[in-house]
Protein backbone atom coordinates (compact mmCIF):
# COMPACT_ATOMS: atom_id res chain seq x y z
CA UNK A 1 0.00 0.00 0.00
CA UNK A 2 1.15 3.48 -0.85
CA UNK A 3 2.38 6.17 1.76
CA UNK A 4 -0.29 7.98 3.64
CA UNK A 5 0.40 11.39 1.65
CA UNK A 6 0.49 9.28 -1.71
CA UNK A 7 -2.66 7.82 -0.48
CA UNK A 8 -4.61 11.24 0.48
CA UNK A 9 -3.21 12.68 -3.21
CA UNK A 10 -4.72 9.60 -4.57
CA UNK A 11 -7.94 9.71 -3.40
CA UNK A 12 -8.20 13.54 -4.75
CA UNK A 13 -7.71 12.74 -7.78
CA UNK A 14 -10.58 10.03 -7.63
CA UNK A 15 -12.62 12.51 -5.90
CA UNK A 16 -11.92 15.23 -8.16
CA UNK A 17 -12.53 13.09 -11.13
CA UNK A 18 -15.27 11.33 -10.07
CA UNK A 19 -16.89 15.09 -9.19
CA UNK A 20 -16.17 15.98 -12.94
CA UNK A 21 -17.83 13.07 -14.25
CA UNK A 22 -20.83 13.34 -12.54
CA UNK A 23 -20.51 17.20 -12.62
CA UNK A 24 -20.74 16.26 -16.72
CA UNK A 25 -24.54 14.71 -16.26
CA UNK A 26 -25.94 17.41 -14.29
CA UNK A 27 -24.52 20.06 -16.40
CA UNK A 28 -26.38 17.98 -19.25
CA UNK A 29 -29.24 17.70 -17.57
CA UNK A 30 -29.48 21.52 -16.99
CA UNK A 31 -28.61 22.28 -20.47
CA UNK A 32 -30.37 20.01 -22.69
CA UNK A 33 -33.90 21.38 -22.94
CA UNK A 34 -32.26 24.66 -24.06
CA UNK A 35 -30.31 22.65 -26.60
CA UNK A 36 -33.24 20.64 -27.82
CA UNK A 37 -35.23 24.10 -28.20
CA UNK A 38 -32.25 25.85 -30.08
CA UNK A 39 -32.01 23.05 -32.72
CA UNK A 40 -36.44 22.90 -32.93
CA UNK A 41 -36.27 20.05 -30.99
CA UNK A 42 -39.04 18.85 -27.98
CA UNK A 43 -39.00 16.44 -25.38
CA UNK A 44 -37.94 13.00 -26.96
CA UNK A 45 -34.72 14.70 -28.06
CA UNK A 46 -34.04 15.86 -24.24
CA UNK A 47 -34.93 12.27 -23.86
CA UNK A 48 -32.59 11.24 -26.16
CA UNK A 49 -29.80 13.48 -25.20
CA UNK A 50 -29.99 12.10 -22.11
CA UNK A 51 -29.57 8.48 -23.11
CA UNK A 52 -26.98 8.56 -25.35
CA UNK A 53 -24.37 8.87 -23.21
CA UNK A 54 -25.78 5.66 -20.58
CA UNK A 55 -26.33 3.58 -23.64
CA UNK A 56 -22.74 4.38 -24.56
CA UNK A 57 -21.42 4.23 -21.16
CA UNK A 58 -23.29 1.15 -20.01
CA UNK A 59 -22.38 -0.62 -23.14
CA UNK A 60 -18.71 -0.51 -22.55
CA UNK A 61 -18.27 -0.13 -19.26
CA UNK A 62 -17.46 -3.81 -18.12
CA UNK A 63 -15.15 -3.28 -21.43
CA UNK A 64 -13.11 -0.43 -19.62
CA UNK A 65 -12.94 -2.60 -16.32
CA UNK A 66 -11.31 -5.83 -17.85
CA UNK A 67 -8.80 -3.34 -20.28
CA UNK A 68 -7.97 -1.53 -16.57
CA UNK A 69 -7.26 -4.77 -15.23
CA UNK A 70 -5.23 -6.12 -18.57
CA UNK A 71 -3.40 -2.16 -19.06
CA UNK A 72 -3.50 -0.42 -15.60
CA UNK A 73 -5.88 1.89 -14.12
CA UNK A 74 -3.51 4.99 -15.27
CA UNK A 75 -3.80 4.13 -18.99
CA UNK A 76 -7.16 3.89 -18.69
CA UNK A 77 -7.46 6.77 -16.55
CA UNK A 78 -5.94 9.04 -19.13
CA UNK A 79 -7.42 7.72 -22.10
CA UNK A 80 -11.06 8.43 -20.55
CA UNK A 81 -10.51 11.95 -19.44
CA UNK A 82 -9.17 12.47 -23.41
CA UNK A 83 -12.40 10.75 -24.42
CA UNK A 84 -14.62 12.97 -22.91
CA UNK A 85 -12.24 16.37 -23.46
CA UNK A 86 -13.12 15.75 -26.62
CA UNK A 87 -17.26 15.14 -26.23
CA UNK A 88 -17.13 18.51 -24.63
CA UNK A 89 -15.56 20.55 -27.87
CA UNK A 90 -17.63 18.54 -29.74
CA UNK A 91 -20.68 19.39 -28.34
CA UNK A 92 -19.63 23.09 -27.71
CA UNK A 93 -18.90 23.35 -31.57
CA UNK A 94 -21.22 21.11 -32.53
CA UNK A 95 -23.47 22.60 -35.82
CA UNK A 96 -26.76 20.40 -35.48
CA UNK A 97 -28.55 18.47 -32.90
CA UNK A 98 -27.52 15.03 -34.44
CA UNK A 99 -23.79 16.26 -34.00
CA UNK A 100 -24.38 17.01 -30.49
CA UNK A 101 -26.30 13.80 -29.59
CA UNK A 102 -24.45 11.41 -31.59
CA UNK A 103 -20.66 13.06 -31.57
CA UNK A 104 -20.41 14.67 -28.93
CA UNK A 105 -22.54 12.45 -26.19
CA UNK A 106 -20.87 9.17 -27.47
CA UNK A 107 -17.15 10.49 -27.25
CA UNK A 108 -18.55 11.47 -23.52
CA UNK A 109 -19.82 8.20 -22.70
CA UNK A 110 -16.65 6.06 -24.51
CA UNK A 111 -14.75 8.32 -22.10
CA UNK A 112 -16.59 7.34 -18.90
CA UNK A 113 -16.67 3.71 -19.70
CA UNK A 114 -12.71 3.92 -19.22
CA UNK A 115 -12.89 6.80 -16.58
CA UNK A 116 -15.52 5.51 -13.62
CA UNK A 117 -14.17 2.32 -13.73
CA UNK A 118 -10.37 3.32 -13.16
CA UNK A 119 -12.11 5.09 -10.29
CA UNK A 120 -13.84 2.38 -8.74
CA UNK A 121 -11.56 -0.18 -9.59
CA UNK A 122 -8.10 1.96 -7.89
CA UNK A 123 -10.10 2.29 -4.71
CA UNK A 124 -9.98 -1.73 -3.70
CA UNK A 125 -6.39 -1.89 -5.52
CA UNK A 126 -5.00 0.63 -2.97
CA UNK A 127 -7.61 0.98 -0.14
CA UNK A 128 -8.68 -1.91 1.91
CA UNK A 129 -10.47 -2.15 5.38
CA UNK A 130 -11.29 0.94 7.47
CA UNK A 131 -9.92 2.94 4.20
CA UNK A 132 -11.47 1.42 1.66
CA UNK A 133 -15.11 2.19 3.14
CA UNK A 134 -13.76 5.80 4.15
CA UNK A 135 -12.50 6.29 0.11
CA UNK A 136 -16.02 5.14 -1.46
CA UNK A 137 -17.79 7.51 0.98
CA UNK A 138 -15.66 10.10 -0.18
CA UNK A 139 -16.03 9.36 -4.20
CA UNK A 140 -19.35 9.02 -3.23
CA UNK A 141 -19.97 12.65 -1.52
CA UNK A 142 -17.80 13.34 -5.28
CA UNK A 143 -20.70 12.47 -6.79
CA UNK A 144 -23.07 14.44 -4.65
CA UNK A 145 -20.85 17.72 -4.85
CA UNK A 146 -21.41 17.26 -8.54
CA UNK A 147 -25.41 18.39 -8.00
CA UNK A 148 -23.90 21.88 -6.99
CA UNK A 149 -22.51 22.40 -10.36
CA UNK A 150 -25.57 23.29 -12.46
CA UNK A 151 -25.77 26.26 -10.47
CA UNK A 152 -22.58 28.06 -12.59
CA UNK A 153 -23.63 25.86 -15.18
CA UNK A 154 -26.75 28.06 -14.76
CA UNK A 155 -25.48 31.09 -15.09
CA UNK A 156 -23.22 30.61 -18.02
CA UNK A 157 -26.67 29.14 -19.76
CA UNK A 158 -28.49 32.55 -19.41
CA UNK A 159 -25.36 34.42 -20.15
CA UNK A 160 -24.22 32.98 -22.70
CA UNK A 161 -26.13 30.05 -23.45
CA UNK A 162 -24.83 26.09 -23.86
CA UNK A 163 -21.52 26.56 -26.09
CA UNK A 164 -20.51 28.70 -23.11
CA UNK A 165 -21.19 25.86 -20.84
CA UNK A 166 -19.80 23.15 -22.29
CA UNK A 167 -16.42 25.34 -23.17
CA UNK A 168 -16.12 25.64 -19.69
CA UNK A 169 -16.95 21.57 -18.70
CA UNK A 170 -14.13 21.29 -21.51
CA UNK A 171 -11.09 23.21 -19.36
CA UNK A 172 -12.55 20.86 -16.04
CA UNK A 173 -11.25 17.92 -17.99
CA UNK A 174 -8.49 19.59 -19.68
CA UNK A 175 -7.20 20.71 -16.22
CA UNK A 176 -8.20 16.85 -14.88
CA UNK A 177 -5.77 15.42 -17.21
CA UNK A 178 -2.85 16.98 -14.52
CA UNK A 179 -3.84 14.63 -11.68
CA UNK A 180 -3.06 11.37 -14.68
CA UNK A 181 0.15 10.35 -12.66
CA UNK A 182 -1.30 9.88 -9.00
CA UNK A 183 -3.38 6.96 -10.51
CA UNK A 184 -1.28 3.57 -9.92
CA UNK A 185 0.10 2.81 -13.52
CA UNK A 186 -0.96 -1.44 -12.87
CA UNK A 187 -3.81 -3.17 -11.13
CA UNK A 188 -3.65 -5.89 -8.76
CA UNK A 189 -5.07 -8.07 -11.77
CA UNK A 190 -2.88 -11.55 -12.13
CA UNK A 191 -5.54 -13.42 -14.20
CA UNK A 192 -6.12 -14.71 -17.37
CA UNK A 193 -4.86 -12.11 -20.12
CA UNK A 194 -7.18 -12.71 -23.26
CA UNK A 195 -9.80 -10.65 -24.44
CA UNK A 196 -13.48 -11.92 -23.90
CA UNK A 197 -14.44 -10.47 -27.50
CA UNK A 198 -17.67 -13.21 -27.82
CA UNK A 199 -19.04 -11.72 -24.34
CA UNK A 200 -18.15 -8.14 -25.39
CA UNK A 201 -20.05 -8.34 -28.64
CA UNK A 202 -23.21 -10.00 -27.15
CA UNK A 203 -23.39 -7.95 -24.29
CA UNK A 204 -22.51 -4.41 -26.32
CA UNK A 205 -25.18 -5.37 -28.79
CA UNK A 206 -28.01 -6.79 -26.79
CA UNK A 207 -27.89 -3.77 -24.59
CA UNK A 208 -28.05 -1.09 -27.25
CA UNK A 209 -31.12 -3.16 -28.91
CA UNK A 210 -33.06 -3.00 -25.84
CA UNK A 211 -32.28 0.75 -24.88
CA UNK A 212 -32.89 1.73 -28.34
CA UNK A 213 -35.83 -0.48 -28.17
CA UNK A 214 -37.05 1.20 -25.19
CA UNK A 215 -36.75 4.52 -26.92
CA UNK A 216 -38.07 4.13 -30.07
CA UNK A 217 -41.55 2.89 -27.62
CA UNK A 218 -41.73 6.23 -26.61
CA UNK A 219 -42.05 7.39 -29.87
CA UNK A 220 -45.29 5.09 -29.86
CA UNK A 221 -47.44 7.78 -27.99
CA UNK A 222 -47.72 9.86 -31.15
CA UNK A 223 -50.02 9.67 -33.59
CA UNK A 224 -48.07 7.87 -36.67
CA UNK A 225 -50.61 6.89 -39.16
CA UNK A 226 -49.40 3.53 -41.20
CA UNK A 227 -45.51 3.78 -39.50
CA UNK A 228 -46.75 3.48 -36.09
CA UNK A 229 -47.31 -0.63 -36.27
CA UNK A 230 -43.45 -0.57 -38.24
CA UNK A 231 -42.28 1.36 -35.59
CA UNK A 232 -44.44 -1.21 -32.75
CA UNK A 233 -43.01 -3.69 -34.61
CA UNK A 234 -39.38 -2.55 -34.54
CA UNK A 235 -39.17 -1.45 -30.97
CA UNK A 236 -40.58 -4.84 -30.11
CA UNK A 237 -38.11 -6.75 -32.09
CA UNK A 238 -35.16 -4.78 -30.76
CA UNK A 239 -36.49 -5.33 -26.95
CA UNK A 240 -37.15 -8.86 -27.11
CA UNK A 241 -33.75 -9.54 -29.28
CA UNK A 242 -31.62 -7.41 -26.93
CA UNK A 243 -33.21 -8.98 -23.74
CA UNK A 244 -32.36 -12.64 -25.72
CA UNK A 245 -29.04 -11.44 -26.14
CA UNK A 246 -28.02 -10.35 -23.07
CA UNK A 247 -29.45 -13.86 -21.70
CA UNK A 248 -26.73 -15.35 -23.74
CA UNK A 249 -24.49 -13.22 -22.43
CA UNK A 250 -24.93 -14.75 -18.88
CA UNK A 251 -24.36 -18.01 -20.76
CA UNK A 252 -21.33 -17.02 -22.70
CA UNK A 253 -19.36 -15.46 -19.50
CA UNK A 254 -20.73 -18.92 -17.29
CA UNK A 255 -18.87 -20.91 -19.99
CA UNK A 256 -15.71 -19.06 -20.55
CA UNK A 257 -15.49 -19.03 -16.31
CA UNK A 258 -15.46 -22.40 -16.03
CA UNK A 259 -12.34 -22.80 -18.64
CA UNK A 260 -10.64 -20.22 -16.37
CA UNK A 261 -10.62 -17.74 -19.06
CA UNK A 262 -10.89 -13.74 -18.86
CA UNK A 263 -14.57 -12.75 -18.90
CA UNK A 264 -16.19 -9.18 -19.32
CA UNK A 265 -18.99 -9.76 -15.72
CA UNK A 266 -17.73 -12.49 -13.51
CA UNK A 267 -20.83 -14.76 -12.22
CA UNK A 268 -20.34 -14.01 -8.89
CA UNK A 269 -21.88 -10.29 -9.89
CA UNK A 270 -25.12 -12.12 -10.87
CA UNK A 271 -25.21 -15.78 -8.96
CA UNK A 272 -25.90 -14.55 -6.03
CA UNK A 273 -28.58 -12.78 -3.78
CA UNK A 274 -25.76 -10.38 -1.86
CA UNK A 275 -24.37 -9.19 -5.10
CA UNK A 276 -27.56 -8.30 -7.11
CA UNK A 277 -29.10 -6.44 -4.60
CA UNK A 278 -25.93 -4.61 -3.43
CA UNK A 279 -26.04 -3.51 -7.31
CA UNK A 280 -29.31 -2.71 -7.55
CA UNK A 281 -28.71 -0.07 -4.85
CA UNK A 282 -25.88 1.13 -6.77
CA UNK A 283 -28.08 1.18 -9.70
CA UNK A 284 -30.65 3.25 -7.39
CA UNK A 285 -28.69 6.32 -6.86
CA UNK A 286 -28.53 6.91 -10.95
CA UNK A 287 -32.15 5.82 -11.85
CA UNK A 288 -34.11 7.80 -9.90
CA UNK A 289 -31.42 11.05 -9.56
CA UNK A 290 -31.77 10.79 -13.45
CA UNK A 291 -35.38 11.72 -12.73
CA UNK A 292 -34.95 15.23 -11.98
CA UNK A 293 -33.67 14.97 -15.71
CA UNK A 294 -37.22 13.84 -17.02
CA UNK A 295 -39.82 14.40 -14.34
CA UNK A 296 -38.45 17.81 -12.51
CA UNK A 297 -35.93 20.33 -14.81
CA UNK A 298 -38.34 20.19 -17.97
CA UNK A 299 -41.61 20.92 -16.65
CA UNK A 300 -40.02 23.70 -14.49
CA UNK A 301 -38.50 25.30 -17.42
CA UNK A 302 -41.74 24.63 -19.68
CA UNK A 303 -44.07 26.33 -17.48
CA UNK A 304 -41.78 29.28 -17.00
CA UNK A 305 -41.55 28.41 -13.36
CA UNK A 306 -37.56 27.89 -13.61
CA UNK A 307 -34.84 29.84 -15.23
CA UNK A 308 -31.18 27.85 -15.54
CA UNK A 309 -30.09 29.69 -12.37
CA UNK A 310 -32.97 28.22 -10.78
CA UNK A 311 -32.85 24.89 -11.95
CA UNK A 312 -29.17 24.62 -10.75
CA UNK A 313 -30.61 25.51 -7.24
CA UNK A 314 -32.79 22.98 -7.42
CA UNK A 315 -30.08 20.77 -7.94
CA UNK A 316 -27.78 21.84 -4.97
CA UNK A 317 -31.08 21.46 -2.66
CA UNK A 318 -30.33 17.77 -3.54
CA UNK A 319 -26.46 17.74 -3.83
CA UNK A 320 -25.73 19.53 -0.20
CA UNK A 321 -27.84 16.59 1.67
CA UNK A 322 -26.54 13.69 -0.29
CA UNK A 323 -22.74 15.18 0.26
CA UNK A 324 -23.43 15.49 4.13
CA UNK A 325 -25.07 12.00 4.36
CA UNK A 326 -22.10 10.17 2.00
CA UNK A 327 -19.56 11.66 4.21
CA UNK A 328 -21.22 12.08 8.17
CA UNK A 329 -22.74 8.35 8.21
CA UNK A 330 -20.06 5.97 7.58
CA UNK A 331 -17.88 8.64 9.64
CA UNK A 332 -20.75 8.99 12.50
CA UNK A 333 -21.91 4.85 12.55
CA UNK A 334 -19.38 2.98 11.02
CA UNK A 335 -20.86 -0.53 12.23
CA UNK A 336 -24.18 0.93 11.36
CA UNK A 337 -25.59 -2.22 8.77
CA UNK A 338 -25.21 -1.77 5.32
CA UNK A 339 -28.76 -3.00 4.64
CA UNK A 340 -30.17 -1.22 6.99
CA UNK A 341 -29.30 2.03 6.15
CA UNK A 342 -29.77 1.53 2.68
CA UNK A 343 -33.38 0.38 3.27
CA UNK A 344 -33.77 4.34 5.32
CA UNK A 345 -32.79 5.61 2.01
CA UNK A 346 -35.25 3.67 0.35
CA UNK A 347 -38.07 4.81 2.74
CA UNK A 348 -36.91 8.37 2.12
CA UNK A 349 -36.42 8.52 -1.75
CA UNK A 350 -40.54 7.46 -1.64
CA UNK A 351 -41.50 10.19 0.91
CA UNK A 352 -39.23 13.05 -1.44
CA UNK A 353 -41.16 11.92 -4.96
CA UNK A 354 -44.49 12.55 -2.98
CA UNK A 355 -43.78 16.00 -2.10
CA UNK A 356 -42.95 17.01 -5.40
CA UNK A 357 -45.91 15.45 -6.92
CA UNK A 358 -47.95 17.38 -4.33
CA UNK A 359 -45.69 21.15 -5.36
CA UNK A 360 -46.67 20.92 -8.74
CA UNK A 361 -50.28 21.34 -8.17
CA UNK A 362 -49.47 24.82 -5.67
CA UNK A 363 -48.90 27.84 -6.72
CA UNK A 364 -44.98 27.44 -5.28
CA UNK A 365 -43.97 24.52 -7.26
CA UNK A 366 -40.83 25.41 -7.01
CA UNK A 367 -40.57 26.31 -3.42
CA UNK A 368 -42.50 22.88 -2.81
CA UNK A 369 -39.83 21.15 -5.49
CA UNK A 370 -36.70 22.56 -3.68
CA UNK A 371 -38.29 20.54 -0.35
CA UNK A 372 -38.94 17.27 -2.35
CA UNK A 373 -35.49 17.27 -3.81
CA UNK A 374 -33.87 17.99 -0.68
CA UNK A 375 -35.44 14.84 0.82
CA UNK A 376 -34.25 13.10 -2.12
CA UNK A 377 -30.75 14.47 -1.93
CA UNK A 378 -30.77 13.07 1.67
CA UNK A 379 -32.33 9.15 0.30
CA UNK A 380 -29.34 9.32 -2.15
CA UNK A 381 -26.32 9.93 -0.06
CA UNK A 382 -27.97 7.84 2.59
CA UNK A 383 -28.21 4.68 -0.39
CA UNK A 384 -24.51 6.37 -1.36
CA UNK A 385 -23.03 5.97 1.79
CA UNK A 386 -23.45 2.30 2.19
CA UNK A 387 -23.48 0.67 -1.77
CA UNK A 388 -20.19 0.93 -3.63
CA UNK A 389 -19.13 -0.87 -0.24
CA UNK A 390 -21.88 -2.94 -0.41
CA UNK A 391 -20.87 -4.51 -3.53
CA UNK A 392 -17.42 -5.30 -2.96
CA UNK A 393 -18.08 -7.25 0.43
CA UNK A 394 -20.53 -8.92 -1.31
CA UNK A 395 -17.90 -10.02 -4.29
CA UNK A 396 -14.78 -10.22 -1.79
CA UNK A 397 -11.68 -9.41 -2.79
CA UNK A 398 -11.03 -11.76 -5.58
CA UNK A 399 -12.91 -9.29 -7.55
CA UNK A 400 -12.90 -6.05 -5.69
CA UNK A 401 -11.18 -4.29 -8.08
CA UNK A 402 -13.08 -5.68 -11.33
CA UNK A 403 -16.40 -4.12 -9.12
CA UNK A 404 -15.36 -1.25 -10.36
CA UNK A 405 -16.16 -1.32 -13.77
CA UNK A 406 -19.63 -3.72 -12.79
CA UNK A 407 -20.72 -1.01 -10.27
CA UNK A 408 -20.25 1.70 -13.15
CA UNK A 409 -22.01 -0.13 -15.74
CA UNK A 410 -24.84 -0.51 -13.48
CA UNK A 411 -25.10 2.95 -12.72
CA UNK A 412 -25.00 4.26 -16.63
CA UNK A 413 -27.32 1.45 -17.89
CA UNK A 414 -29.70 2.88 -14.39
CA UNK A 415 -29.27 6.59 -15.87
CA UNK A 416 -29.52 5.41 -19.18
CA UNK A 417 -32.96 3.37 -18.38
CA UNK A 418 -34.27 6.18 -16.38
CA UNK A 419 -34.42 8.50 -19.42
CA UNK A 420 -35.84 6.09 -21.52
CA UNK A 421 -38.30 4.33 -19.56
CA UNK A 422 -39.32 7.48 -17.72
CA UNK A 423 -39.45 9.77 -21.33
CA UNK A 424 -41.65 6.68 -22.38
CA UNK A 425 -43.79 6.69 -19.86
CA UNK A 426 -44.20 10.43 -19.68
CA UNK A 427 -45.20 10.61 -23.52
CA UNK A 428 -47.60 7.87 -22.96
CA UNK A 429 -49.29 9.03 -20.01
CA UNK A 430 -49.13 12.83 -21.44
CA UNK A 431 -51.03 10.93 -24.61
CA UNK A 432 -53.87 9.62 -23.11
CA UNK A 433 -54.51 12.57 -20.97
CA UNK A 434 -54.08 14.97 -23.81
CA UNK A 435 -57.61 14.14 -25.44
CA UNK A 436 -59.28 13.60 -22.29
CA UNK A 437 -58.42 17.11 -20.86
CA UNK A 438 -59.28 18.58 -24.45
CA UNK A 439 -62.63 16.75 -24.36
CA UNK A 440 -63.42 18.20 -20.86
CA UNK A 441 -63.29 21.91 -22.40
CA UNK A 442 -66.59 23.00 -22.86
CA UNK A 443 -65.24 26.44 -25.00
CA UNK A 444 -63.46 24.09 -27.68
CA UNK A 445 -65.27 22.43 -30.84
CA UNK A 446 -65.47 18.87 -30.79
CA UNK A 447 -63.98 18.85 -34.53
CA UNK A 448 -61.29 20.94 -33.51
CA UNK A 449 -60.88 19.02 -30.49
CA UNK A 450 -60.19 16.16 -32.47
CA UNK A 451 -57.73 18.37 -34.69
CA UNK A 452 -55.88 19.61 -31.46
CA UNK A 453 -55.67 16.05 -30.14
CA UNK A 454 -54.50 14.03 -33.26
CA UNK A 455 -51.64 17.24 -34.04
CA UNK A 456 -48.62 15.09 -32.62
CA UNK A 457 -48.63 17.72 -29.57
CA UNK A 458 -45.66 16.78 -27.24
CA UNK A 459 -44.18 17.71 -23.81
CA UNK A 460 -43.28 21.14 -24.06
CA UNK A 461 -43.70 25.00 -23.61
CA UNK A 462 -46.57 26.87 -23.73
CA UNK A 463 -44.91 28.46 -26.82
CA UNK A 464 -44.20 25.54 -28.84
CA UNK A 465 -47.56 24.31 -28.07
CA UNK A 466 -49.37 28.08 -29.42
CA UNK A 467 -47.26 27.57 -32.55
CA UNK A 468 -48.17 24.04 -33.36
CA UNK A 469 -51.99 25.57 -32.68
CA UNK A 470 -51.32 27.84 -35.42
CA UNK A 471 -50.29 25.09 -37.88
CA UNK A 472 -52.85 22.58 -37.16
CA UNK A 473 -56.37 24.65 -36.75
CA UNK A 474 -55.36 28.34 -37.96
CA UNK A 475 -58.63 29.45 -37.87
CA UNK A 476 -59.49 28.44 -34.23
CA UNK A 477 -60.62 31.40 -32.51
CA UNK A 478 -59.09 33.12 -29.47
CA UNK A 479 -61.46 31.41 -26.84
CA UNK A 480 -61.12 28.01 -28.51
CA UNK A 481 -57.23 28.38 -28.52
CA UNK A 482 -57.22 29.48 -24.81
CA UNK A 483 -59.32 26.37 -23.82
CA UNK A 484 -56.47 24.30 -26.30
CA UNK A 485 -53.60 25.58 -23.97
CA UNK A 486 -55.45 25.22 -20.83
CA UNK A 487 -55.88 21.35 -21.93
CA UNK A 488 -52.52 20.92 -22.98
CA UNK A 489 -51.17 22.52 -19.30
CA UNK A 490 -53.41 20.67 -17.13
CA UNK A 491 -52.05 17.18 -19.49
CA UNK A 492 -48.69 17.97 -18.69
CA UNK A 493 -49.13 18.64 -15.02
CA UNK A 494 -50.66 15.32 -14.51
CA UNK A 495 -48.60 13.46 -16.37
CA UNK A 496 -45.67 14.63 -14.18
CA UNK A 497 -47.78 14.27 -10.88
CA UNK A 498 -48.72 10.36 -12.18
CA UNK A 499 -44.83 10.05 -12.95
CA UNK A 500 -43.59 11.05 -9.49
CA UNK A 501 -46.26 8.93 -7.74
CA UNK A 502 -44.72 5.70 -9.58
CA UNK A 503 -41.53 7.10 -8.84
CA UNK A 504 -42.59 6.97 -4.98
CA UNK A 505 -43.96 3.35 -4.97
CA UNK A 506 -40.94 1.81 -7.09
CA UNK A 507 -38.70 3.38 -4.85
CA UNK A 508 -40.43 2.13 -1.49
CA UNK A 509 -40.68 -1.17 -3.53
CA UNK A 510 -37.01 -1.18 -3.82
CA UNK A 511 -37.58 -2.38 -0.05
CA UNK A 512 -37.97 -6.18 -1.74
CA UNK A 513 -35.10 -6.02 -3.00
CA UNK A 514 -32.91 -5.41 -0.20
CA UNK A 515 -32.64 -8.32 1.95
CA UNK A 516 -29.35 -10.01 0.25
CA UNK A 517 -27.37 -6.68 0.97
CA UNK A 518 -24.52 -7.67 3.47
CA UNK A 519 -25.56 -6.49 7.31
CA UNK A 520 -21.91 -5.54 8.14
CA UNK A 521 -19.38 -3.25 6.22
CA UNK A 522 -16.69 -5.44 6.65
CA UNK A 523 -18.07 -8.99 6.35
CA UNK A 524 -16.38 -11.05 3.55
CA UNK A 525 -17.98 -12.71 0.80
CA UNK A 526 -15.65 -15.84 1.31
CA UNK A 527 -18.14 -16.71 4.68
CA UNK A 528 -21.08 -16.46 2.58
CA UNK A 529 -19.19 -18.95 -0.06
CA UNK A 530 -18.40 -21.42 2.68
CA UNK A 531 -22.16 -21.71 3.33
CA UNK A 532 -23.34 -21.41 -0.56
CA UNK A 533 -19.97 -23.09 -2.44
CA UNK A 534 -22.36 -23.54 -5.70
CA UNK A 535 -21.87 -19.77 -5.60
CA UNK A 536 -18.86 -19.45 -4.74
CA UNK A 537 -17.08 -18.60 -8.19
Amino acid sequence: MRESHGNRALLFALVLAQFAMSSESSVVAIAAPTVAASFGGSMPDIQLINTVFGLVAGAFMITGSLLGLFFGWRKTFAAGVASVLVGEMAMMLAPTLTCFTWIGRTAVGLGGALLVPSILGTIPTVFKDRQRIVAFSWVAAGMGLSALTPIPAGILLDLGGYRLVFGAMAVVFLCLLAFVRQVPAASDYHGAKQFDFPGFFVYSTGLFALLLGIVLAGDLSKPQGNEGGLLAILATALVLGGSALLCCFFLIEKCREKRDRAVLMPTRFFDTIQARHSLLAVAYVLFFSGSLNIAVIPFLQATGAATGLVSGLLFACAGVPMVLAGVLIPKLFPAASPRRVIRIGYAIGAAGFLVIAFGFGTAQPVLWTGCGTAVLGLAMGTVNSQANNAVTVAVGNKYAAQSGGMQGTVRDIAYSLSAAVLGTLLALVFSFSFPVALAEQPDLDPIQAEAVATSNATFGSDASFDALLENVANDIDEQSSSAALSAFQQARQGSNQVLLVVLAFLSAGMLLFSRGIPRSARATAARESEKNPTNAR
